[in-house]
């Protein structure tokens, strides 16, 4: 929906995007795990978690979260980060296809989400040990990181001749946005 928004001119930009959503997403799972739990929620799929523990979790609703599940919590946590790192670099795939501008903003956001990531790593996956936040100071490192990696796309998009119009195809899960 947002290649939409910003101006997206390949369709093949899509699945990145969907890639890149996706592994956001999972960023903010992963770090809201406790905060999710307080509010009788739990977003870790049962896929990664396992069945037993789901089940666990499920009958323990309204409670703190059972620190004898810890080990099985930290593994999909660690699991998910796995496999949103890997749907950040299809996103970062897909970054040539935005405007320098939209680029620019959403690689910023991609660096963040993905610092946050690096903190629960940190923490061994450990969602008792508080929000994982990231710091001002890291935060305008990433966006300088973003704006120098905008810079030395530069002539790669001034010799471009791609034109600017609305993607023709949509792109829906069941063609593999999941897993690829």
């Amino acid at each position: 929906m947002m290649c939409h928004v910003m101006g997206v001119a390949d369709g093949r930009a899509l699945r990145h995007a969907a890639h890149l959503g996706m592994a956001m997403q999972i960023t903010n799972i992963c770090r809201d795990v406790m905060e999710d739990w307080e509010r009788r929620h739990i977003y870790l799929p049962d896929e990664v978690i396992g069945a037993a523990v789901a089940r666990r979790l499920w009958e323990r609703r309204g409670e703190p979260l059972p620190r004898e599940l810890s080990g099985e919590i930290g593994s999909a946590v660690q699991r998910l980060l796995a496999q949103a790192a890997q749907l950040y670099r299809s996103g970062d795939t897909g970054m040539r296809w935005l405007s320098w501008r939209c680029a620019l903003s959403v690689r910023t956001a991609r660096y963040v989400y993905a610092a946050i990531g690096r903190v629960i790593e940190s923490r061994n996956h450990d969602v008792w040990a508080g929000r994982a936040v990231v710091p001002v100071r890291t935060k305008l490192l990433h966006v300088t990181r973003a704006m120098t990696r905008g810079l030395l796309e530069a002539p790669s998009r001034l010799l471009s001749t791609t034109r600017t119009r609305v993607p023709s195809g949509l792109l829906r899960f069941s063609d593999g946005v999941v897993g690829e």
